[in-house]
């Protein structure tokens, strides 16, 4: 029952919405002004220009709420499955849900799945600024300085999106200041390109005081 919900809930969605197709580096992109690597032109104009009718949204909003409803509440003598589980985690993380998070973890949910683009629910978490899942996270064990397709990483969405109290957590658990991604942009680049100046100084403290 409650893999055809979640069956029925991607199918409307993805029918000639382009949002299905967008990723942490499209929304990176964006911000820059530039079609991702993977999209062309023409896509890219596409993306920018359709909406979600409102007839998807009239059929996604139930549809969502009974996704998370049975997310909830799924029954504990339901039989593990560790991809489903993973899908679980990712939404917790989307949706910044505590709980959610913690019980797909105890139930075998890898703490660094990725999807196909390379995407963490740890760099899920650091895009919406839910800085207690974001804790949650590190605290069993995800890799802070893990990198999607792109190179991308925790700590460069945080720079991005001047996330500072997320971008300190993230350097207590040992994220890399100096990781570049695949155009060779660090996270403090990216702070100064959008004027992010508490990240700025930040990054550079930190930097400071580990080459001491």
């Amino acid at each position: 029952m409650y893999y055809f919900i979640l069956l029925l809930f991607f199918k409307v969605f993805s029918c000639g919405n382009p949002l299905t197709e967008l990723t942490i580096s499209h929304i990176r992109d964006t911000l820059y002004g530039r079609p991702s690597n993977n999209l062309t032109t023409e896509r890219w104009s596409r993306m920018n220009t359709k909406r979600i009718s409102r007839i998807q949204i009239g059929v996604l909003a139930p549809l969502l709420i009974l996704c998370g409803m049975f997310t909830i509440t799924l029954p504990s003598y339901a039989a593990p499955d560790v991809s489903f589980q993973n899908s679980v985690l990712v939404g917790g993380a989307l949706k910044g849900d505590m709980e959610t998070v913690r019980r797909a973890l105890e139930k075998g949910a890898n703490v660094n799945t990725k999807d196909k683009d390379g995407t963490t629910a740890l760099m899920i978490a650091v895009l919406y600024v839910h800085t207690e899942v974001t804790k949650l996270l590190l605290d069993r064990g995800a890799d802070v300085n893990a990198k999607d397709k792109d190179g991308t990483t925790a700590l460069m969405i945080a720079a991005l999106f001047g996330q500072t109290e997320i971008a300190d957590i993230l350097l207590k658990y040992d994220a890399d200041v100096n990781a570049k991604d695949e155009n060779g942009t660090t996270a403090l680049m990216h702070a100064t390109t959008f004027g992010q100046t508490e990240i700025i100084a930040l990054l550079k403290a930190h930097m400071k005081e580990n080459s001491e």
